[in-house]
């Protein structure tokens, strides 16, 4: 007889305390970021840990930061294929059924891409244009209220636990323009009360009118990002409007119409140093926003972009905390960002502040309802997240994982073709998504929760995982929870490597080695993960001929890596539906591709693009779309 779920637990943490071998990860650092492990290599599990290891030790250090839940599940390691709106439709009906069966949570959260924005900051890593007019504006919207339109047809009666309006910059809109998306998806979508309803917003761009058109629909969460309060950092980054009065005014306005109210930051902008950033911390917390959160800069910022303090977030944590508590803050360290919360108002050793106001609709919604948690599509829970807009993530809990094509904004939503590329997903995926993510938690895995999710013990599934963390010293249990035992990024990064496997392992291995292949035509080194490299090879376009299509990806082109064709600076690849470098010749898609090929070198000597979204927009314009 299977023991309850809490003598499973205790049992679980009693084995793993007996694993723990006498052999340790040991580790020393070499300079730029580099590590060195060392092991005693004598039982079966070597070669697994070994391979892991291997792969730590290779990828950039910044990706290390950032953890294996970023790196494995959401970054697309595995291949992807086109994807049509009839099949991504059908997966959510699927789900749907499932939802209403009981076989999987109702917890849906909405996320809806604005991709407008007043400036283009140069560190921002998202898909995101200038508004050249009313008419674009209009057109773009059209589009959306469409894709809104076809897909809650597939999942009427389906309640959404959050929703988060993002971008760009949604403030950018005119008040007309919000009131019409607010209440297209109000009327498109069925809210299940208790839940985060967020926006994003710019200090330059928001004003009281469209906060309270937020507040009217429901929405109770607004974020935004400061970046940073010094005036240096700011113009270096191309974000030299910013004033320190519009930060002021943007939290008074927020706070008037009782909203959660995150601030963001990023440490390691150029200019910036870790005392300049506890600088602006502190003049932030002074103005008692409910959160502040700090990102680490993106290791897939533009490369002309580097970081003058190399500083990690982990390293930076303890002066946070420190400041944090001083205002009445508690922070918690993730593995991509640093989360202070307002939790009391008598600052330890400090002097009293007076009470900020901590009503406001997020938590008088939790209290009403009960706390369905907060949008977050790297959260531990069997969560599904449908994605509306160009570039948007999305994710059907056990069957699908897909990004929408990055289409310019002008391109109306056309359900009969490709929209999105993505992949499969199984539940041996969701099991290791479920542990690596718990891992990645402050307060580290909970067995008993793995377990009552998927209806099993822990161990009966990664058995070997478990014995190769404790035997090497990578795991170990505190309070019943599994944690993490080295403090060391890289040390960390390969003991929640552990649970991943294999095959998945192997197409990194291969990515990153292509990757490191060597510097582009500019010199430019572009080394230091295949996620990096990734980063701008999302811009895609579909070719037609008699009925069939060819969806091609634009990417930047270097020695060494591999690509269907390439042409100066650019290249494009196909996705796994035809091999790469190869086609039956005689075919339609051959012919097709030929022809496409002698375009897309005409465009790239004649026209001589300056970036991927230039030659983009340039072969738009040759081949209709």
């Amino acid at each position: 007889m299977r023991p309850p779920r809490a003598l499973a637990a205790a049992r679980l943490v009693s084995q793993l305390d007996e694993f723990i071998h006498a052999s340790r990860l040991g580790g020393a650092s070499l300079g730029e970021g580099k590590w060195v492990f060392s092991f005693v290599m004598t039982d079966p599990h070597s070669q697994y840990i070994e391979r892991r290891l291997e792969f730590t030790r290779l990828l950039d250090p910044a990706l290390v930061e950032r953890g294996v839940l970023q790196h494995f599940f959401v970054s697309p390691v595995r291949p992807v294929k086109p994807l049509h709106p009839r099949d991504i439709r059908a997966a959510w009906q699927r789900l749907r059924a499932d939802i209403r069966a009981e076989r999987t949570p109702e917890l849906l959260s909405l996320y809806v891409h604005i991709p407008f924005c007043a400036h283009r900051c140069r560190y921002c890593i998202y898909y995101s244009v200038a508004a050249e007019g009313l008419d674009q504006v209009e057109t773009y919207l059209k589009r959306l209220h469409d894709e809104i339109d076809y897909y809650a047809s597939g999942l009427s009666g389906v309640e959404f636990c959050n929703c988060y309006i993002g971008g760009g910059t949604p403030t950018v809109l005119q008040e007309a323009h919000l009131e019409q998306l607010l209440t297209h998806l109000e009327r498109a979508f069925v809210r299940k009360r208790g839940g985060e309803w967020s926006f994003e917003c710019n200090p330059a761009t928001v004003t009281e009118a469209k906060a309270e058109l937020f507040r009217d629909h429901g929405f109770n969460r607004v974020s935004f990002g400061v970046q940073s309060l010094s005036p240096k950092v700011l113009a270096g980054v191309g974000r030299g409007y910013q004033t320190r009065r519009q930060v002021v005014e943007t939290i008074r306005i927020m706070r008037r119409c009782n909203f959660w109210i995150n601030v963001d930051l990023i440490h390691g902008l150029p200019g910036q140093t870790s005392t300049s950033l506890l600088e602006s911390v502190e003049e932030l917390l002074a103005l008692e926003p409910t959160q502040v959160t700090i990102y680490g800069l993106s290791p897939y910022t533009p490369m002309t972009l580097e970081p003058d303090d190399r500083e990690s977030l982990s390293q930076l944590a303890p002066r946070v905390n420190a400041l944090a508590r001083t205002f009445g803050y508690a922070c918690l360290d993730w593995a991509t960002c640093l989360e202070l919360n307002r939790n009391s108002f008598r600052p330890s050793g400090g002097l009293e502040r007076s009470p900020p106001r901590i009503t406001n609709l997020l938590i008088a919604e939790h209290k009403r309802y009960g706390m369905l948690g907060g949008y977050n599509d790297t959260t531990v829970e069997p969560f599904s997240l449908l994605g509306l807009g160009p570039t948007a993530r999305s994710y059907v809990y056990g069957q699908l994982q897909y990004t929408s094509n990055r289409d310019p904004v002008d391109v109306p939503w056309m359900p009969d073709v490709a929209q999105a590329v993505g992949r499969s997903l199984d539940m041996d995926e969701e099991r290791r998504r479920f542990v690596v993510a718990g891992l990645e938690r402050p307060d580290g895995l909970d067995p008993v929760e793995y377990e009552a999710l998927f209806g099993e013990p822990l161990e009966d599934h990664f058995g070997q995982e478990l014995s190769c963390g404790v035997e090497r010293g990578l795991l170990e249990t505190v309070q019943d929870r599994i944690q993490r035992k080295p403090q060391e990024p890289e040390a960390r990064f390969a003991a929640t490597l552990l649970f991943v496997d294999d095959p998945t392992l192997d197409l990194a291995l291969k990515d990153l080695a292509g990757a490191q292949s060597g510097p582009n035509a500019s010199g430019e080194d572009l080394s230091g993960g295949g996620d990096r490299a990734r980063a701008g090879a999302d811009l895609a376009l579909v070719l037609y001929t008699h009925g069939q299509e060819v969806v091609v990806h634009l990417t930047d082109h270097w020695p060494g890596r591999q690509s269907y064709h390439h042409k100066g600076d650019f290249a494009f690849f196909l996705p796994s539906t035809l091999p790469e470098g190869s086609c039956e010749s005689g075919t339609q898609n051959a012919k097709l591709l030929a022809t496409f090929t002698r375009v897309f070198d005409r465009v790239v000597v004649r026209e001589s693009p300056t970036d991927l979204q230039d030659l983009h927009r340039l072969l738009l314009a040759r081949t209709g779309r």
